[in-house]
């Protein structure tokens, strides 16, 4: 085990090559898609099919079809889908919005949960800055175009690896 822990450690190796040469180490599909520099897919796919989505299933569909959103890295915290400029933890969410269903999103400025609906025909949805202060609302398609004039104007593809504080410098 110290070898195999010392070997992942020092070589940069993938979880496939890893696994081939230390028995009992199995990758996982979304090791394999990092692996494969496929993660920011993976994890729209993963939205995409995953029913803990539903109330944000028909807003997820969008995103991950849009061009410019579909590079960014999509993670969920809270019922509330967000977006990051790197793929690993901490992520990079720095004056991106994120979008919550109305009826999941607690406004901060009145301390009051949101009235709205969970059939997905009529799904409204804040969008919100990261400090959740409200940007608009409105239906998925509604919530895309919000989300799309707010990013900055010269957002980039997400990059691999994690947020360093000392990016924003």
């Amino acid at each position: 085990m110290v070898d195999a822990i010392t070997d992942w450690l020092t070589c940069d190796v993938t979880s496939t090559v890893f696994s081939n040469k230390f028995q009992g180490i199995n990758p996982t599909a979304i090791a394999e898609a990092f692996d494969e520099n496929k993660e920011i897919e993976f994890s729209w796919n993963r939205l995409l099919q995953s029913e803990q989505n539903e109330p944000l299933g028909a807003l997820i569909a969008l995103a991950a079809d849009d061009e410019v959103l579909q590079t960014l890295f999509p993670y969920m915290s809270l019922y509330t889908l967000l977006l990051s400029r790197c793929t690993g933890y901490p992520y990079d969410s720095q004056n991106l919005p994120t979008v919550t269903p109305a009826v999941n999103f607690f406004d901060i400025e009145t301390q009051e949960r949101q009235v709205g609906t969970t059939t997905q025909v009529d799904v409204q949805y804040v969008v919100a800055d990261t400090e959740m202060n409200v940007l608009g609302k409105g239906t998925a398609k509604e919530a895309i175009a919000m989300i799309k004039t707010y990013i900055p104007a010269d957002i980039q593809p997400a990059t691999k690896g994690f947020w360093k504080q000392t990016d924003l410098q």
